[in-house]
């Protein structure tokens, strides 16, 4: 899957080239989208492919019996699977940033310091997408786990503008706005943490709403694995 993945990073960055003159001198832009959009789109498949299996995966070979004999703690077992969920995910996107910044060397595409700071505000989007992933994985099978992986997902991709909709037009009924709001607070709020416009325009970030969003992906992510530890305690299989 990784291989896979990287042919396609570097298949799909490489088509910015052939774009080029065909995007009337919007080629930054453009690439500046492009890769950012790749690296998240990229970095959700795997959580999720690598997430719903991690611990089914355990259980369909039989590893589990042989792991949980040694002197690991269940809750050791699911920090390390989540551990190197993250570390799997990383190396991905380490090596599709690499890809794009030398596409953009390529074009001459000026890199920015706020480009990377959006490429660490993908990667608090892609360790909260593993912490969900593994939630599902921990009483779910593969793809009932991915069906509802990609639904909380999407869903949090688009709850701000849902709920800017909500707030906006009178015809919505109060109670569907407290609705809104309510789930608002459950679902992952990933589409706060994209500023890949501000990157692209150089739009200097507030120190507040980085302290903010780096302690939200924090504790969103502990309240996922701890509710995952807990689910993970009750099973019965030894």
């Amino acid at each position: 899957t990784l291989y896979f993945l990287a042919c396609f990073v570097i298949i799909s960055g490489s088509s910015c080239i052939f774009l080029k003159p065909l995007v009337l001198g919007e080629i930054n832009k453009i690439v500046y989208d492009f890769s950012t959009a790749t690296m998240l789109l990229l970095g959700i498949l795997i959580s999720v492919v690598i997430g719903t299996m991690v611990i089914q995966t355990e259980f369909k070979q039989k590893t589990i019996y042989l792991i949980l004999t040694q002197p690991i703690s269940r809750n050791q077992f699911i920090i390390g699977k989540f551990l190197g969920m993250l570390l799997s995910v990383l190396i991905v996107e380490i090596i599709t940033a690499v890809v794009f910044l030398v596409i953009m060397f390529f074009l001459g595409v000026p890199v920015t310091a706020n480009y990377f700071i959006s490429i660490g505000f993908i990667q608090l989007q892609l360790f909260i997408v593993c912490a969900i992933s593994m939630f599902f994985s921990s009483f779910a099978t593969p793809i009932t786990g991915a069906v509802f992986t990609f639904l909380t997902v999407l869903s949090g991709l688009f709850v701000s503008s849902a709920l800017s909709i909500g707030q906006l037009t009178d015809k919505v009924p109060p109670s569907v706005n407290i609705i809104i709001k309510i789930v608002s607070f459950i679902l992952p709020a990933l589409s706060d943490l994209d500023i890949k416009i501000l990157s692209y325009y150089n739009i200097p970030l507030n120190f507040n709403f980085v302290f903010f969003s780096i302690s939200y992906s924090v504790a969103y992510i502990i309240v996922c694995i701890y509710l995952t530890m807990l689910i993970f305690q009750n099973k019965e299989f030894i």
